[in-house]
């Protein structure tokens, strides 16, 4: 078993549709980490930045099942992060706008396989 460098508090980790990328966001840093993955044996290279910057709480994401967008919740300030994936590469940049609101508290995001819905599992109050 290897290891590779995550950040200080890695909480979720998704692999992109296709099984060439994948990503790890860290709530304590604010920060996504990006992989290849090797078809050939399965190894996680971080990409070049490593990371790609979201904001305080970064805790899930998901992924469209296009593999063209990515989502990231944030539970400290109630953003929902957006971003391209470069389909060539599988480097994250932000999308414009790069943040929209959301809930507080919101722990979970998951896409349907058909990209007609997004769920959030949220905690707290705003749950109204």
């Amino acid at each position: 078993m290897a290891t590779v460098a995550t950040g200080h508090l890695p909480e979720s980790v998704t692999i992109a549709p296709g099984g060439k990328s994948a990503y790890v966001t860290d709530p304590l840093d604010g920060t996504i980490w990006q992989y290849r993955i090797s078809p050939a044996t399965g190894k996680l290279t971080p990409d070049s930045p490593a990371t790609v910057t979201t904001g305080p709480g970064t805790h899930d994401i998901a992924i469209t099942p296009d593999g063209k967008n990515a989502y990231v919740t944030s539970e400290n300030d109630g953003a929902l992060s957006q971003f391209a994936i470069n389909p060539a590469t599988g480097k994250i940049a932000p999308m414009s706008p790069a943040t929209t609101r959301q809930l507080t508290n919101v722990e979970s995001l998951a896409r349907a396989p058909n990209g007609g819905c997004a769920l959030m599992l949220w905690a707290g109050s705003d749950a109204g």
